[in-house]
């Protein structure tokens, strides 16, 4: 089912988006300082259906910046696939639009790797 962001805030609430963000015990290492903001509408053209996305994959695609450690997860545009996402925030917005599609919002705390 494809999804857009009007639809999303409408079908469910910020409680509920709230609660399904997952909260990932994993740590993702990667390198730089800087922050990005993703919109979820990009993340859907350049990935697959039950692509598991990470900064890392986010960087590779050319999403975010090489010297990014941070990224959120923005609402916005039209979605039509399941995503698993691993960021650091989400949008509540784009909480409800990865729900929708059977996806999953997984919040991640990313740790800069050290240099030798």
């Amino acid at each position: 089912l494809a999804t857009d962001a009007k639809y999303a805030e409408g079908a469910i609430t910020n409680y509920l988006a709230r609660s399904l963000v997952r909260k990932g015990k994993e740590r993702i290492y990667t390198e730089g300082k800087g922050r990005a903001t993703v919109c979820l509408a990009d993340i859907s053209e350049a990935f697959s259906s039950q692509d598991r996305i990470d900064i890392n994959a986010l960087k590779e695609k050319g999403l975010v910046p090489m010297d990014c450690s941070y990224v959120r997860i923005e609402g916005g545009g039209v979605i039509d696939k399941a995503l698993h996402i691993i960021a650091d925030s989400f949008s509540p917005v784009a909480v409800k639009m990865i729900a929708l599609t059977a996806g999953t919002a997984t919040r991640s705390h990313t740790r800069v790797k050290r240099k030798k």
